[in-house]
């Protein structure tokens, strides 16, 4: 009754999966257009190839969508969002924080560690409470 150490899943050109059960590691990738998996291949043509890749490993979860136009990170209580530059969401239940900025921080809204927090052209403006 012993626990395999890995499984790779590979349905040719559409998915690839691999996951190892010591480390509680999981790696997909969509497509998966490269027919054989080489390391120096998939680190070199992989970003440019896969249009979602999907990455979990005990608390830590990562999702890119269309060359990480599309980007979901979380770990723990804490998950950000982003949709390439222009939106940013992030949130923290543990330290009550609940955040969102566009254009890279251009204007910012919300709670940082349980304060008020407006951004404006990159510079954070603290209401203390």
């Amino acid at each position: 009754n012993e626990k395999p150490l890995m499984r790779e899943v590979r349905i040719w050109p559409f998915v690839y999966s691999y996951t190892t059960y010591r480390f509680n590691k999981t790696i997909s990738t969509f497509p998966s257009i490269l027919p054989i998996y080489d390391e120096g291949l998939e680190r070199n043509y992989g970003p440019l190839l896969n249009l979602v890749e999907y990455y979990t490993s005990q608390d830590y979860k990562f999702l890119k969508i269309l060359w990480g136009l599309y980007r979901f990170e979380k770990y723990r209580s804490r998950s950000v969002q982003e949709f390439a530059f222009l939106v940013r969401k992030i949130k923290d239940e543990s330290i009550d924080t609940n955040y969102i900025e566009f254009l890279e921080g251009l204007l910012g809204l919300g709670k940082i560690e349980g304060k008020p927090v407006v951004k404006l052209f990159f510079i954070n403006f603290i209401s203390s409470q």
